[in-house]
């Protein structure tokens, strides 16, 4: 059983694209690589989800920022990521994409989901 460390983290990684539905603003730019998202979620708690991933493998972030950034979230929404933008206003597209996105990323911390 995840400790309560691991259970925030679940919560986060679960809920993490759910923050690109709260906000106002946008960018654009072109869609970010794999790299560049990771390296966004790799900052800490100053990433634009506010949760420090260090508990998560290299790998299993790395499968994060893929599945971000194979998702149907638009560039502008994955661009808010890297440019850490919490005040992002996404498009009704990314509002829907964020449910598949979502279960994405727990396949890539299952270990998080229990």
């Amino acid at each position: 059983m995840p400790n309560l460390h691991n259970r925030k983290l679940a919560a986060a990684v679960a809920g993490a694209a759910m923050l690109l539905t709260s906000a106002c603003g946008g960018g654009g730019g072109g869609r970010p690589s794999t790299s560049d998202i990771q390296s966004a979620l790799s900052k800490g708690s100053d990433n634009v989800f506010g949760q420090s991933f260090n508990s998560v493998s290299k790998d299993a972030l790395n499968c994060v920022a893929k599945a971000l950034h194979d998702s149907k979230l638009s560039d502008s929404a994955l661009r808010a990521i890297v440019d850490n933008k919490k005040d992002y206003n996404p498009t009704g597209a990314d509002k829907t994409a964020v449910v598949s996105v979502e279960k994405q990323m727990l396949k890539c911390v299952p270990e998080l989901s229990d």
